[in-house]
Protein backbone atom coordinates (compact mmCIF):
# COMPACT_ATOMS: atom_id res chain seq x y z
CA UNK A 1 0.00 0.00 0.00
CA UNK A 2 1.14 3.57 -0.67
CA UNK A 3 2.59 5.67 2.11
CA UNK A 4 0.69 8.65 0.75
CA UNK A 5 -2.15 9.13 -1.71
CA UNK A 6 -1.75 12.75 -2.88
CA UNK A 7 0.97 15.35 -3.49
CA UNK A 8 3.70 14.84 -0.95
CA UNK A 9 6.32 16.44 1.26
CA UNK A 10 9.36 14.47 2.42
CA UNK A 11 11.27 15.86 5.40
CA UNK A 12 13.03 15.01 8.64
CA UNK A 13 11.21 14.20 11.87
CA UNK A 14 12.04 12.50 15.14
CA UNK A 15 11.20 8.85 15.62
CA UNK A 16 8.25 8.05 17.87
CA UNK A 17 10.56 7.56 20.87
CA UNK A 18 12.60 10.71 20.01
CA UNK A 19 15.85 8.71 20.06
CA UNK A 20 16.69 9.18 16.38
CA UNK A 21 15.85 11.27 13.33
CA UNK A 22 14.31 9.80 10.20
CA UNK A 23 12.46 10.90 7.08
CA UNK A 24 8.67 11.03 6.87
CA UNK A 25 6.27 11.38 3.95
CA UNK A 26 3.53 13.92 4.66
CA UNK A 27 0.30 14.14 2.70
CA UNK A 28 -1.99 16.07 5.07
CA UNK A 29 -1.57 19.66 6.22
CA UNK A 30 -2.35 18.70 9.82
CA UNK A 31 0.68 16.37 9.83
CA UNK A 32 3.19 19.02 8.74
CA UNK A 33 4.05 19.80 12.37
CA UNK A 34 6.03 16.53 12.43
CA UNK A 35 8.62 18.20 10.19
CA UNK A 36 8.93 21.40 12.22
CA UNK A 37 12.07 22.18 14.17
CA UNK A 38 15.79 21.63 13.70
CA UNK A 39 17.32 18.18 13.99
CA UNK A 40 21.01 18.48 14.79
CA UNK A 41 21.82 14.83 14.09
CA UNK A 42 22.24 12.68 11.02
CA UNK A 43 18.85 11.67 9.64
CA UNK A 44 18.27 8.02 8.78
CA UNK A 45 17.73 7.71 5.01
CA UNK A 46 14.85 5.29 5.48
CA UNK A 47 11.12 5.72 5.77
CA UNK A 48 8.54 3.67 7.65
CA UNK A 49 6.25 1.87 5.20
CA UNK A 50 3.69 -0.68 6.35
CA UNK A 51 5.37 -2.30 9.34
CA UNK A 52 9.01 -1.89 8.37
CA UNK A 53 11.65 0.62 7.33
CA UNK A 54 12.60 0.84 3.65
CA UNK A 55 15.12 2.95 1.72
CA UNK A 56 14.00 6.54 1.17
CA UNK A 57 15.21 7.12 -2.38
CA UNK A 58 13.13 4.39 -4.13
CA UNK A 59 10.01 5.64 -2.33
CA UNK A 60 10.54 9.17 -3.68
CA UNK A 61 11.12 7.71 -7.14
CA UNK A 62 7.94 5.64 -6.86
CA UNK A 63 5.86 8.72 -6.05
CA UNK A 64 7.30 10.73 -8.93
CA UNK A 65 6.71 7.88 -11.34
CA UNK A 66 3.09 7.76 -10.13
CA UNK A 67 2.70 11.39 -11.23
CA UNK A 68 2.77 12.94 -7.75
CA UNK A 69 4.22 16.39 -7.11
CA UNK A 70 6.95 15.98 -4.50
CA UNK A 71 8.57 18.58 -2.26
CA UNK A 72 11.76 17.18 -0.73
CA UNK A 73 13.38 19.03 2.20
CA UNK A 74 16.80 17.96 3.47
CA UNK A 75 20.44 18.90 3.80
CA UNK A 76 22.57 19.71 0.78
CA UNK A 77 23.97 16.18 0.68
CA UNK A 78 20.46 14.70 0.93
CA UNK A 79 19.24 16.68 -2.09
CA UNK A 80 22.36 15.79 -4.07
CA UNK A 81 22.01 12.09 -3.21
CA UNK A 82 18.35 12.08 -4.21
CA UNK A 83 19.05 13.78 -7.54
CA UNK A 84 21.90 11.37 -8.28
CA UNK A 85 19.66 8.38 -7.54
CA UNK A 86 16.82 9.67 -9.69
CA UNK A 87 19.20 10.48 -12.55
CA UNK A 88 20.74 7.00 -12.38
CA UNK A 89 17.25 5.44 -12.47
CA UNK A 90 16.19 7.83 -15.27
CA UNK A 91 13.19 9.04 -13.26
CA UNK A 92 11.28 12.06 -14.62
CA UNK A 93 11.87 14.88 -12.11
CA UNK A 94 9.56 17.49 -13.64
CA UNK A 95 7.32 17.21 -10.54
CA UNK A 96 10.18 17.37 -8.03
CA UNK A 97 10.78 20.49 -5.92
CA UNK A 98 13.71 20.62 -3.50
CA UNK A 99 14.70 22.71 -0.49
CA UNK A 100 18.01 22.36 1.35
CA UNK A 101 19.15 23.92 4.60
CA UNK A 102 22.22 25.95 5.44
CA UNK A 103 23.97 23.24 7.37
CA UNK A 104 26.58 23.34 10.13
CA UNK A 105 26.99 19.58 9.87
CA UNK A 106 24.92 17.19 12.00
CA UNK A 107 26.46 15.48 14.99
CA UNK A 108 26.18 11.75 15.67
CA UNK A 109 22.88 10.03 16.35
CA UNK A 110 24.67 8.41 19.30
CA UNK A 111 25.07 11.83 20.96
CA UNK A 112 21.35 12.46 20.65
CA UNK A 113 20.32 8.96 21.78
CA UNK A 114 22.50 9.02 24.89
CA UNK A 115 21.27 12.49 25.83
CA UNK A 116 17.61 11.45 25.47
CA UNK A 117 18.12 8.26 27.48
CA UNK A 118 19.93 10.12 30.26
CA UNK A 119 17.06 12.63 30.53
CA UNK A 120 14.53 9.80 30.71
CA UNK A 121 16.55 8.14 33.48
CA UNK A 122 16.82 11.41 35.39
CA UNK A 123 13.12 12.26 35.12
CA UNK A 124 11.98 8.63 35.32
CA UNK A 125 9.56 9.18 32.47
CA UNK A 126 9.29 8.86 28.70
CA UNK A 127 9.86 11.96 26.54
CA UNK A 128 6.77 12.98 24.57
CA UNK A 129 8.11 16.20 23.02
CA UNK A 130 11.65 17.39 22.28
CA UNK A 131 13.31 20.31 20.48
CA UNK A 132 16.81 21.78 20.34
CA UNK A 133 15.59 25.19 19.15
CA UNK A 134 12.98 26.15 21.74
CA UNK A 135 12.54 29.94 21.84
CA UNK A 136 12.36 30.41 25.59
CA UNK A 137 14.09 33.80 25.27
CA UNK A 138 13.31 34.51 21.62
CA UNK A 139 15.57 33.81 18.65
CA UNK A 140 18.74 33.39 20.72
CA UNK A 141 20.05 31.62 22.63
CA UNK A 142 18.44 28.35 21.53
CA UNK A 143 17.07 26.18 24.32
CA UNK A 144 16.59 22.46 24.62
CA UNK A 145 13.06 21.62 25.71
CA UNK A 146 12.05 18.11 26.72
CA UNK A 147 8.55 17.34 27.95
CA UNK A 148 7.81 14.11 29.78
CA UNK A 149 4.86 11.78 30.09
CA UNK A 150 4.72 12.47 33.84
CA UNK A 151 4.15 16.20 33.21
CA UNK A 152 7.67 17.36 34.04
CA UNK A 153 9.77 19.58 31.76
CA UNK A 154 13.48 20.07 31.13
CA UNK A 155 14.49 23.42 29.61
CA UNK A 156 17.98 24.88 29.42
CA UNK A 157 20.33 26.69 27.03
CA UNK A 158 21.32 24.25 24.27
CA UNK A 159 25.01 25.16 24.09
CA UNK A 160 25.37 24.73 27.85
CA UNK A 161 24.53 21.02 27.59
CA UNK A 162 26.71 18.04 26.69
CA UNK A 163 24.60 17.73 23.54
CA UNK A 164 25.25 21.35 22.54
CA UNK A 165 28.98 21.13 23.24
CA UNK A 166 29.23 17.93 21.18
CA UNK A 167 27.31 19.51 18.30
CA UNK A 168 29.63 22.51 18.37
CA UNK A 169 32.72 20.40 17.64
CA UNK A 170 31.88 16.93 16.37
CA UNK A 171 30.05 15.99 13.18
CA UNK A 172 30.03 13.05 10.80
CA UNK A 173 33.50 12.69 9.27
CA UNK A 174 32.21 13.41 5.74
CA UNK A 175 30.82 16.78 6.86
CA UNK A 176 34.32 18.24 7.24
CA UNK A 177 34.83 17.76 3.50
CA UNK A 178 31.30 18.70 2.42
CA UNK A 179 31.06 19.56 -1.28
CA UNK A 180 27.53 20.96 -1.18
CA UNK A 181 28.31 24.53 -0.15
CA UNK A 182 28.10 27.88 -1.88
CA UNK A 183 27.36 27.51 -5.58
CA UNK A 184 27.26 23.72 -5.18
CA UNK A 185 23.90 23.78 -3.37
CA UNK A 186 21.68 21.75 -5.70
CA UNK A 187 18.24 22.58 -4.30
CA UNK A 188 15.70 24.96 -5.81
CA UNK A 189 15.73 26.97 -2.56
CA UNK A 190 18.27 27.14 0.25
CA UNK A 191 16.90 28.15 3.67
CA UNK A 192 18.71 29.30 6.80
CA UNK A 193 18.75 31.79 9.66
CA UNK A 194 19.19 35.45 8.71
CA UNK A 195 21.71 35.97 11.50
CA UNK A 196 22.86 39.36 10.23
CA UNK A 197 19.51 41.01 10.91
CA UNK A 198 19.63 43.30 13.96
CA UNK A 199 16.81 44.79 16.08
CA UNK A 200 17.15 48.20 14.44
CA UNK A 201 16.86 46.78 10.90
CA UNK A 202 13.75 46.42 8.76
CA UNK A 203 12.13 43.00 8.98
CA UNK A 204 13.69 42.03 12.31
CA UNK A 205 11.63 39.68 14.47
CA UNK A 206 12.77 38.78 18.03
CA UNK A 207 11.60 35.21 17.42
CA UNK A 208 13.73 34.77 14.33
CA UNK A 209 13.97 35.56 10.62
CA UNK A 210 14.81 33.15 7.80
CA UNK A 211 16.62 33.81 4.54
CA UNK A 212 15.39 32.07 1.37
CA UNK A 213 18.01 31.88 -1.38
CA UNK A 214 16.09 31.09 -4.54
CA UNK A 215 18.24 29.28 -7.08
CA UNK A 216 15.87 28.15 -9.86
CA UNK A 217 12.62 29.02 -11.59
CA UNK A 218 11.07 26.12 -9.72
CA UNK A 219 12.16 27.82 -6.52
CA UNK A 220 10.54 31.05 -7.68
CA UNK A 221 7.35 29.08 -8.27
CA UNK A 222 7.41 27.85 -4.67
CA UNK A 223 7.93 31.37 -3.33
CA UNK A 224 4.99 32.67 -5.35
CA UNK A 225 2.73 30.08 -3.73
CA UNK A 226 3.44 31.29 -0.17
CA UNK A 227 0.43 32.91 1.50
CA UNK A 228 1.43 36.56 2.04
CA UNK A 229 -1.32 36.96 4.65
CA UNK A 230 0.35 34.38 6.89
CA UNK A 231 4.00 35.13 6.11
CA UNK A 232 5.92 38.35 5.65
CA UNK A 233 8.34 38.05 2.71
CA UNK A 234 10.64 40.82 1.55
CA UNK A 235 13.64 41.01 -0.80
CA UNK A 236 16.97 40.64 0.99
CA UNK A 237 20.64 41.25 0.31
CA UNK A 238 21.91 37.71 -0.23
CA UNK A 239 25.61 38.68 0.05
CA UNK A 240 24.92 40.27 3.45
CA UNK A 241 22.88 37.26 4.57
CA UNK A 242 25.49 34.63 3.71
CA UNK A 243 28.31 36.75 5.13
CA UNK A 244 26.47 36.52 8.44
CA UNK A 245 25.67 32.82 8.02
CA UNK A 246 28.96 31.60 6.61
CA UNK A 247 28.04 27.92 6.78
CA UNK A 248 26.32 28.61 3.46
CA UNK A 249 29.77 28.32 1.89
CA UNK A 250 32.17 27.25 4.67
CA UNK A 251 32.87 23.83 6.20
CA UNK A 252 33.57 22.82 9.77
CA UNK A 253 37.17 22.65 10.98
CA UNK A 254 38.29 19.10 11.73
CA UNK A 255 39.07 18.64 15.46
CA UNK A 256 42.45 17.09 16.34
CA UNK A 257 40.97 14.66 18.86
CA UNK A 258 38.16 13.44 16.61
CA UNK A 259 38.90 9.69 16.69
CA UNK A 260 39.55 9.67 20.43
CA UNK A 261 36.29 11.48 21.10
CA UNK A 262 34.40 8.95 19.00
CA UNK A 263 35.99 6.11 20.96
CA UNK A 264 35.23 7.76 24.31
CA UNK A 265 31.65 8.42 23.25
CA UNK A 266 31.25 4.73 22.50
CA UNK A 267 33.04 3.36 25.57
CA UNK A 268 32.63 6.01 28.30
CA UNK A 269 29.40 7.75 27.32
CA UNK A 270 28.55 11.29 26.25
CA UNK A 271 29.22 13.18 29.49
CA UNK A 272 32.65 11.68 30.18
CA UNK A 273 33.63 12.06 26.55
CA UNK A 274 32.73 15.77 26.60
CA UNK A 275 34.54 16.43 29.89
CA UNK A 276 37.63 14.52 28.70
CA UNK A 277 37.90 16.46 25.48
CA UNK A 278 36.83 19.86 26.75
CA UNK A 279 38.61 19.89 30.10
CA UNK A 280 36.79 20.64 33.34
CA UNK A 281 37.73 24.34 33.41
CA UNK A 282 36.58 25.00 29.85
CA UNK A 283 33.54 22.78 30.32
CA UNK A 284 32.20 24.76 33.27
CA UNK A 285 33.20 28.06 31.66
CA UNK A 286 30.98 27.14 28.70
CA UNK A 287 28.08 26.23 30.97
CA UNK A 288 28.45 29.50 32.91
CA UNK A 289 28.62 31.52 29.68
CA UNK A 290 25.37 29.98 28.44
CA UNK A 291 23.70 30.48 31.82
CA UNK A 292 24.56 34.20 31.79
CA UNK A 293 23.32 34.57 28.20
CA UNK A 294 20.08 32.93 29.27
CA UNK A 295 19.38 35.34 32.13
CA UNK A 296 20.37 38.60 30.40
CA UNK A 297 17.35 40.75 29.51
CA UNK A 298 16.64 41.04 25.79
CA UNK A 299 17.38 44.79 25.90
CA UNK A 300 20.91 44.14 27.20
CA UNK A 301 21.58 41.44 24.60
CA UNK A 302 20.31 43.72 21.83
CA UNK A 303 22.54 46.53 23.08
CA UNK A 304 25.58 44.21 22.98
CA UNK A 305 24.67 43.14 19.43
CA UNK A 306 24.48 46.77 18.32
CA UNK A 307 27.88 47.47 19.84
CA UNK A 308 29.34 44.47 18.01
Amino acid sequence: SDVCSSDLIFGACYSEDFKRAEFACIEREEDLSRLKGSKYIETDKRIFQGNKYVSLWPIVAEKLEAGKKVLFIGLGCDVAALKAFLSNKKVDTSNLYTVDLICYGPTFQEVHRQFIEELERKYQSRIINFTVRHKAKGWTPPYILAEFENGKKFCTSFYGTDYGIAFGSYARRVCYGCNFRGKNHQADITVGDFWGLRPNMKGYNPNGVSIFIVRTERGEELIRKIDREKFTIEPADVDFAVENNQMYYKRRNFPENYDKFCEDLRTLGLHKAIVNHTGLKRYYKQKLKEFVKGILPASVKNFIKRML
